[in-house]
C-alpha cells in the first residue's frame, strides 16, 4: 500500500463538509477562519451581516478561492 501524506487524507475526508460561518462586525474572525480552513478541502460559506462589508480586494481574493464563498447581507431595519 502506498503511503499517502496526512494532509491529502484530511483534504479527501473533508471534501463533503460544508461549514457556514455567520459573522457580525468581527472581521478578525473571518481572517482566523480563512487561515484555519484553507487547504482542508471543506467548502466554507461566510455570511456577513456586518454594518460594512470587507474591503473589495479582500472580497475578490476570497471569492477567487475555490472553496470559500463570502456573502454580505446587511438587512438593517432602520
Amino acid at each position: 500500500m502506498q503511503d499517502v501524506p496526512k494532509k491529502n487524507l484530511l483534504t479527501k475526508n473533508l471534501e463533503k463538509l460544508t461549514v457556514v460561518i455567520p459573522v457580525f462586525n468581527r472581521q478578525s474572525l473571518i481572517d482566523r477562519q480563512i487561515n484555519y480552513w484553507s487547504g482542508t478541502g471543506a467548502q466554507i460559506i461566510i455570511l456577513d451581516g456586518s454594518i460594512k462589508p470587507l474591503a473589495e480586494d479582500k472580497i475578490r481574493a476570497l471569492n477567487s478561492s475555490k472553496n470559500i464563498e463570502y456573502l454580505y447581507f446587511n438587512e438593517s431595519s432602520s
